[in-house]
Protein backbone atom coordinates (compact mmCIF):
# COMPACT_ATOMS: atom_id res chain seq x y z
CA UNK A 1 0.00 0.00 0.00
CA UNK A 2 1.36 3.41 -0.99
CA UNK A 3 0.24 6.76 0.41
CA UNK A 4 0.84 10.15 -1.16
CA UNK A 5 3.41 12.51 0.31
CA UNK A 6 2.90 16.26 0.12
CA UNK A 7 6.48 17.30 0.78
CA UNK A 8 6.66 19.48 -2.32
CA UNK A 9 7.35 23.14 -2.79
CA UNK A 10 4.10 23.53 -4.77
CA UNK A 11 1.81 22.23 -2.04
CA UNK A 12 3.37 24.34 0.70
CA UNK A 13 3.51 27.38 -1.58
CA UNK A 14 -0.27 27.10 -2.08
CA UNK A 15 -0.78 26.78 1.68
CA UNK A 16 1.39 29.82 2.43
CA UNK A 17 -0.13 31.95 -0.33
CA UNK A 18 -3.62 31.09 0.88
CA UNK A 19 -2.77 32.08 4.45
CA UNK A 20 -1.02 35.25 3.23
CA UNK A 21 -4.06 36.18 1.12
CA UNK A 22 -6.38 35.80 4.09
CA UNK A 23 -4.05 37.94 6.23
CA UNK A 24 -3.75 40.57 3.50
CA UNK A 25 -7.52 40.77 3.09
CA UNK A 26 -8.10 41.20 6.82
CA UNK A 27 -5.12 43.47 7.63
CA UNK A 28 -6.83 46.86 7.05
CA UNK A 29 -9.41 46.01 9.70
CA UNK A 30 -6.82 45.35 12.41
CA UNK A 31 -4.69 48.45 11.99
CA UNK A 32 -5.15 52.14 11.35
CA UNK A 33 -5.91 52.33 7.65
CA UNK A 34 -7.38 54.92 5.38
CA UNK A 35 -10.83 54.37 3.96
CA UNK A 36 -9.27 53.74 0.57
CA UNK A 37 -7.02 50.98 1.98
CA UNK A 38 -10.02 49.38 3.68
CA UNK A 39 -11.76 49.26 0.30
CA UNK A 40 -8.90 48.13 -1.97
CA UNK A 41 -6.64 45.82 0.07
CA UNK A 42 -9.36 43.22 0.88
CA UNK A 43 -10.07 42.86 -2.86
CA UNK A 44 -6.39 42.27 -3.58
CA UNK A 45 -6.36 39.63 -0.83
CA UNK A 46 -9.52 38.06 -2.26
CA UNK A 47 -7.98 37.92 -5.73
CA UNK A 48 -4.89 36.06 -4.48
CA UNK A 49 -7.08 33.86 -2.28
CA UNK A 50 -9.11 32.80 -5.32
CA UNK A 51 -5.97 31.84 -7.22
CA UNK A 52 -4.02 30.03 -4.52
CA UNK A 53 -7.00 28.80 -2.54
CA UNK A 54 -8.75 27.26 -5.53
CA UNK A 55 -5.60 25.30 -6.44
CA UNK A 56 -5.27 24.09 -2.87
CA UNK A 57 -8.97 23.29 -2.54
CA UNK A 58 -9.07 21.35 -5.81
CA UNK A 59 -5.86 19.36 -5.31
CA UNK A 60 -5.53 18.85 -1.54
CA UNK A 61 -6.21 15.13 -1.36
CA UNK A 62 -4.53 12.25 0.36
CA UNK A 63 -4.10 9.33 -2.01
CA UNK A 64 -3.81 5.68 -0.97
CA UNK A 65 -3.13 2.99 -3.54
CA UNK A 66 -3.76 -0.61 -2.58
CA UNK A 67 -2.44 -2.86 -5.38
CA UNK A 68 -3.71 -6.02 -3.64
CA UNK A 69 -7.32 -4.83 -3.51
CA UNK A 70 -6.73 -2.95 -6.81
CA UNK A 71 -8.14 0.32 -5.49
CA UNK A 72 -7.12 3.98 -5.41
CA UNK A 73 -8.62 6.05 -2.62
CA UNK A 74 -8.75 9.85 -2.67
CA UNK A 75 -9.57 11.64 0.59
CA UNK A 76 -10.11 15.39 0.38
CA UNK A 77 -8.10 17.07 3.14
CA UNK A 78 -10.76 19.68 3.96
CA UNK A 79 -14.13 18.04 3.31
CA UNK A 80 -12.95 14.50 4.21
CA UNK A 81 -14.92 13.20 1.20
CA UNK A 82 -13.69 9.72 0.24
CA UNK A 83 -13.71 8.53 -3.38
CA UNK A 84 -12.59 5.00 -4.21
CA UNK A 85 -11.79 3.76 -7.72
CA UNK A 86 -11.29 0.12 -8.68
CA UNK A 87 -8.58 -0.50 -11.24
CA UNK A 88 -11.06 -2.46 -13.40
CA UNK A 89 -13.47 0.50 -13.63
CA UNK A 90 -10.86 2.83 -15.11
CA UNK A 91 -10.04 3.03 -18.80
CA UNK A 92 -6.45 3.83 -17.93
CA UNK A 93 -4.22 6.75 -17.11
CA UNK A 94 -2.37 9.37 -19.12
CA UNK A 95 0.77 11.32 -18.52
CA UNK A 96 1.36 14.98 -19.38
CA UNK A 97 3.62 17.86 -18.51
CA UNK A 98 1.96 21.11 -17.45
CA UNK A 99 3.94 24.32 -17.88
CA UNK A 100 4.62 26.74 -15.05
CA UNK A 101 6.93 29.69 -14.50
CA UNK A 102 9.56 27.44 -12.95
CA UNK A 103 9.48 24.92 -15.80
CA UNK A 104 6.98 22.12 -16.14
CA UNK A 105 5.68 19.46 -13.82
CA UNK A 106 4.43 15.96 -14.47
CA UNK A 107 0.79 15.03 -13.99
CA UNK A 108 -0.88 11.63 -14.16
CA UNK A 109 -4.62 11.67 -14.85
CA UNK A 110 -6.92 8.73 -14.24
CA UNK A 111 -9.30 8.29 -17.20
CA UNK A 112 -12.88 7.06 -17.03
CA UNK A 113 -15.49 7.64 -19.74
CA UNK A 114 -13.09 9.79 -21.83
CA UNK A 115 -12.79 12.18 -18.87
CA UNK A 116 -9.75 12.91 -16.77
CA UNK A 117 -11.31 12.26 -13.36
CA UNK A 118 -8.45 12.52 -10.86
CA UNK A 119 -4.92 13.84 -11.00
CA UNK A 120 -1.66 12.94 -9.37
CA UNK A 121 0.74 15.84 -9.81
CA UNK A 122 4.41 16.36 -8.99
CA UNK A 123 3.45 19.95 -8.08
CA UNK A 124 1.54 18.58 -5.06
CA UNK A 125 2.98 15.10 -4.38
CA UNK A 126 6.63 14.16 -3.96
CA UNK A 127 6.21 10.43 -4.69
CA UNK A 128 4.39 10.33 -8.03
CA UNK A 129 6.83 7.76 -9.49
CA UNK A 130 6.23 5.46 -6.53
CA UNK A 131 2.46 5.82 -6.90
CA UNK A 132 2.69 5.17 -10.64
CA UNK A 133 4.55 1.91 -10.00
CA UNK A 134 1.62 0.77 -7.83
CA UNK A 135 -0.94 1.33 -10.60
CA UNK A 136 0.98 -0.59 -13.28
CA UNK A 137 -2.03 -2.89 -13.80
CA UNK A 138 -4.04 0.08 -15.07
CA UNK A 139 -3.62 0.56 -18.82
CA UNK A 140 -1.17 3.32 -19.72
CA UNK A 141 -2.77 5.47 -22.44
CA UNK A 142 0.38 7.41 -23.29
CA UNK A 143 1.95 10.83 -23.02
CA UNK A 144 -0.51 13.58 -23.94
CA UNK A 145 0.26 17.06 -25.24
CA UNK A 146 -0.68 19.94 -22.94
CA UNK A 147 -3.06 22.62 -24.17
CA UNK A 148 -5.00 25.31 -22.38
CA UNK A 149 -8.23 24.19 -24.06
CA UNK A 150 -7.66 20.67 -22.74
CA UNK A 151 -6.96 22.14 -19.29
CA UNK A 152 -10.28 23.98 -19.29
CA UNK A 153 -12.10 20.82 -20.39
CA UNK A 154 -10.46 18.89 -17.55
CA UNK A 155 -11.44 21.59 -15.04
CA UNK A 156 -15.11 21.37 -16.10
CA UNK A 157 -15.06 17.56 -16.38
CA UNK A 158 -15.66 17.51 -20.14
CA UNK A 159 -14.66 14.70 -22.51
CA UNK A 160 -11.01 15.00 -23.52
CA UNK A 161 -9.63 13.46 -26.68
CA UNK A 162 -6.92 10.97 -25.86
CA UNK A 163 -4.10 11.02 -28.41
CA UNK A 164 -2.63 7.67 -29.33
Amino acid sequence: MTNSKTFTFGFWLCVLLTLFSIGLGLSPFFQDSTEREKNIVPFIGLFFLLISGSQLWRDAKRISINPYEKTITFIHLFTRKVTIYNFENLEGYVDLYQPSKGGSYRVLYLVKGNKYIEKISTFIYSNVDEMESEIKEIKYLGLQQFSYIKSIKILFRQDVFIEK
